[in-house]
Parts: C-alpha cells; structure tokens; sequence
C-alpha cells in the first residue's frame, strides 16, 4: 500500500479507481464523462430556455378581443386619408420604378464604355498616353522656367531695394540721434562695385 500512493481514490482492490490512460477501460470512462457532461449542459439549457419563455408569457400584454391591430404610421401619413396615402404610394412606387431604370441605363452604358475601351488598338492607346505625358512634361517644365526668370528679377531689383531701405534706416537714426546733417547711404549697387 505505500507503494502506490496517489490522490486518485482507490477502489475495494487497493487499486486506483480511476483507469490507466490507453486501456479500453479509460476510453470508456472518457466516454461516460463526455455523456454526463453533455446531459448537464443540455439540461441547463432547457431549464434557460424555459425560464425566459415563461418569463416573456407574463410580461406580454393581452391583446383586446374583437379588434385588428392597426399598423403603426407617422403622424402626418396618418391624417391623411386611404385615398391620399394610396396615392404617395404610387407616387414612390413610380419613382422607384425611374430610378431602377435610371440605374440600369447607366449600367449599361458603362458596360458599353468599358467594352468599347476594351476594342482598342494598343498601340494608338500608348502613343496617346505618351502624347499626354510630353504635355504634361512641357508644361511643368515651362511653369519652372517662368519661376526661375520672375526669381532672377525679383533678386536683380533686391539691391536696390536694400539700398533705399538702409538709406531710410540712416536718416531715421540720424533724426533720433539729433543730427540735421543726414548724408545718404552708398547705394548696393556702389558697394559691389569696391568688390565688399
């Protein structure tokens, strides 16, 4: 007995009771337990399924006798009488009739374009994007020579500008300084002359 001493119960034969894995006898015990398992499971689902039907009876509200429910509508279709609410009726009805057949039209002519396109020569198709690709090529290359000639003549008016910018400079020093004499400045274009 101390030989064989596990936590699984052990049967009148001073043996463990539960089966050795592999044997006929374990592949019946795994069998029976799946069966018990499952009666639970089963079981509990019946008894679920039973307390919501019974609970879903007593909440329910009794439906008077004698009289047809009548469909819930918006307010405003309701005011309307039968013959006014028929004739919306038709009146959608129509609409979605054109739109249905708008629809198909358009479907169909897609399906015309696309077999069209697809009836082309590939040649004409690649001389056509090669075409439209040299535009587009001449076109941004004639927007960046347009840039680079308006930049060169923006920066060729630049000296002067600084020029007549440092020459109010001097005279507004000079005014805040208190001097009446104000000498203008050398111009830009002069100091680039002395090579500074």
């Amino acid at each position: 007995m101390a030989e064989n001493r596990s936590d699984a119960p052990m049967g009148h034969s001073h043996t463990s009771a539960m089966p050795k894995p592999g044997t006929p006898r374990d592949a019946a015990f795994r069998g029976g337990q799946a069966l018990v398992w499952g009666g639970v499971a089963l079981g509990v689902a019946g008894l679920t399924a039973a307390t919501v039907l019974s609970v879903r009876r007593l909440t329910e509200r009794p439906e008077p006798e004698g009289e047809t429910p009548q469909p819930v509508l918006a307010p405003r279709f309701a005011d309307l009488t039968d013959e006014e609410r028929e004739a919306i009726r038709r009146r959608v009805r129509a609409q979605a009739r054109e739109d249905y057949a708008a629809a198909a039209r358009e479907r169909a002519e897609a399906g015309a374009r696309r077999r069209k396109r697809g009836k082309g020569n590939a040649a004409k198709d690649l001389t056509k994007t090669a075409a439209e690709l040299t535009a587009s090529l001449t076109g941004v290359a004639t927007a960046v020579a347009t840039a680079s000639k308006a930049f060169r003549s923006v920066s060729g008016e630049a000296p002067g500008v600084m020029g007549d910018f440092v020459a109010a400079a001097d005279q507004l020093r000079s005014l805040l300084n208190g001097s009446p004499n104000v000498q203008p400045a050398q111009k830009a274009g002069d100091q680039n002359d002395r090579g500074l």
